[in-house]
């Protein structure tokens, strides 16, 4: 919460420098935008910084500000979302998943012209933002209804596999399958793994995220090549 409390500090000689509407609406924006990419504060409280700070700036009067948050594009995404929400909520998105894997299948082709199909129908009588919100929840179903049903056992459970049954079936001794799950490639592996969980649980992967994006912004080149160049550094000392 350090960003929370510097970043207005910092910029706050914009407004007294260009004491205009135009310079006291650009030191709005700028604080929304560094509190944006930072996520120094919640993203919902972010947005509503405008509802606070035009008013008391003397960019905008609170009703004309408030007006802006009710008009028509708005309203497009918040019924999309609240339809999206009673869709997941009665679990109707679950039924159309599963119908929709029922007359298509699980072949890619047919199970992607059937989403296609479906989304085609619903964009006739919704907007198509409405009709693409309420279509997430609805292949997330079917993804987890075609993981459940290729799955039938756990992947840990199938790697153990040859452990028990290369002895019984006389492929490999009891001691020779056992060596195997103990070699170099294997111990690279799992020292990537737990490496790579002893870096999520200490939070480091937010800390270099945000020290990514404060140094190349949210580019998608500059982006890109921040991350091209944090693995180039990794990789260095790891293998």
């Amino acid at each position: 919460y350090i960003f929370a409390w510097c970043i207005p500090i910092v910029l706050i000689p914009i407004p007294f420098i260009a004491t205009s509407p135009a310079g006291k609406c650009a030191y709005v924006v700028l604080v929304m935008s560094f509190y944006w990419f930072t996520e120094a504060v919640p993203i919902t409280v972010t947005a509503l910084l405008p509802i606070v700070l035009f008013p008391l700036l003397g960019v905008l009067s609170s009703d004309l500000t408030a007006k802006a948050y009710v008009n028509g594009t708005v309203m497009i995404f918040l019924g999309s979302l609240i339809a999206a929400a009673a869709v997941e909520k009665s679990l109707l998105h679950k039924r159309i998943a599963l119908k929709v894997l029922l007359v298509t299948g699980t072949s890619p082709k047919r199970l992607l012209f059937g989403f296609m199909f479906t989304t085609a129908f619903l964009s006739m009588w919704i907007s198509n933002l409405a009709a693409t919100a309420l279509m997430i929840p609805i292949i997330n179903a079917a993804m987890d209804q075609i993981k459940q049903h290729t799955e039938a056992v756990p992947i840990t459970v199938t790697a153990l596999l040859p452990i028990v049954l290369f002895p019984l079936l006389g492929v490999l001794s009891s001691d020779l399958t056992a060596k195997a799950y103990v070699n170099g490639t294997v111990m690279i592996f799992l020292g990537s793994l737990i490496a790579a969980a002893a870096v999520e649980k200490s939070l480091l992967h937010k800390r270099i995220a945000l020290k990514v994006l404060l140094v190349t912004g949210t580019s998608p080149k500059r982006l890109l090549f921040g991350f091209m160049f944090t693995t180039a550094f990794l990789s260095m000392w790891i293998r």
